[in-house]
């Protein structure tokens, strides 16, 4: 029997709550947080993650909430 070695892509969120005046500093805050695996919500393996103009993932950009 062979032995393979195999990549799966994999995709999903973090999620990372700041305090910030507006949502564009808010932005820029996660995206220059410390974020580490211990901030995964969501995530999923997939066999390819975009085919064609079809995305699989749970997420393809971002989004902001205010608490």
């Amino acid at each position: 029997m062979k032995e393979y070695d195999i990549k799966l892509p994999i995709a999903g969120f973090v999620l990372v709550s700041v305090e910030a005046d507006n949502k564009a500093k808010a932005l820029e805050k996660a995206m220059s947080s410390n974020i580490s695996t211990d901030d995964i919500e969501e995530w999923d393996v997939y066999k390819q993650i975009v085919q064609g103009n079809v995305f699989y993932g749970p997420l393809n950009t971002y989004e902001i909430n205010e608490i």
